[in-house]
């Protein structure tokens, strides 16, 4: 019996907290004619804010109180159904400048990136020039999944039709996904840091049985120096906790970057890495 890895925990504390900071902040005055947003006088109520968007003075009640531990009971697929906007809460908005930094490194060949999202990821892989892949975009989220194959078919369907027709939108479990062939390359961006602690080690071991042999795994490591008794996701991570997942399974570190705080999400007060394995074997 499989665990579903975005129901068994749920995106709130950091992540919410950044998009109520970004929400209440483009609902201040002024608000430019025509802008859908509440206007003067009006209450926040999409932002979940009290206070008025006429006042210059007040500090809006959602910046007041941070949350630091709450599940929503329907994980992820709730939060998107709210009406995650680009550049929201866990949404960068963009291609993950993490994954830019190395992905000259990462080889052809059939690429997965679990927890996709809106896939921006997924088409900066596909539309790398100097390397050609298929890649498999997979979220649990339904909502998510239409989400990425609007953004994809957007971004790519006229200017790069080649590309998009490389990548391939899957909703389904990580833990339970069952594909016919392993993959040359895995994509790890925020994935890991948003399970639970407990599933980690199934993580590592769902992660080396869909990774064929002499396949890279790039792991975004992030947050580094969040405060463990910090309520998550995402829940900390750092460089020796993941070589403690991959390495006992025979995954040899190639690449190790560290990069400025900030490179994966601006704003974010933490660390963060990217290291680049290739599975080998006589893992268990």
């Amino acid at each position: 019996q499989h665990v579903v890895d975005a129901s068994a925990t749920a995106p709130w504390s950091f992540w919410s907290r950044r998009r109520s900071e970004r929400a209440c902040a483009a609902c201040r005055p002024p608000v430019p004619q025509g802008d859908p947003r509440p206007t003067d006088g009006d209450s926040c109520s999409a932002h979940r804010c009290s206070s008025s968007v006429g006042s210059t003075t007040r500090i809006p009640s959602c910046m007041r109180t941070v949350r630091r531990s709450s599940t929503p009971p329907n994980g992820w697929e709730a939060m998107w159904a709210r009406g995650l906007r680009p550049g929201d809460a866990f949404d960068t908005g963009a291609a993950s400048k993490a994954l830019l930094a190395v992905l000259p490194s990462l080889q052809s060949g059939s690429t997965l990136v679990p927890g996709a999202g809106r896939a921006y990821d997924a088409a900066a892989l596909a539309t790398d020039d100097a390397h050609a892949r298929s890649v498999v975009a997979l979220d649990i989220s339904p909502t998510a999944c239409a989400a990425a194959r609007r953004f994809l078919d957007d971004a790519l369907a006229t200017t790069r039709p080649a590309a998009r027709a490389a990548i391939a939108v899957e909703c389904a479990d990580f833990f339970a996904y069952d594909p016919p062939e392993k993959f040359d390359v895995i994509w790890d961006c925020t994935f890991l840091c948003a399970l639970e602690p407990a599933l980690r080690d199934r993580w590592a071991a769902q992660t080396d049985r869909l990774l064929a042999e002499g396949g890279q795994l790039a792991t975004l490591v992030f947050p580094i120096g969040k405060k463990p008794s910090d309520a998550g996701p995402p829940f900390e991570l750092t460089r020796d906790l993941v070589r403690s997942l991959l390495a006992p399974r025979g995954f040899v570190e190639s690449i190790a970057l560290d990069l400025p705080p900030g490179t994966h999400m601006p704003g974010a007060p933490f660390g963060n890495a990217v290291i680049v394995w290739v599975r080998g074997h006589g893992g268990p």
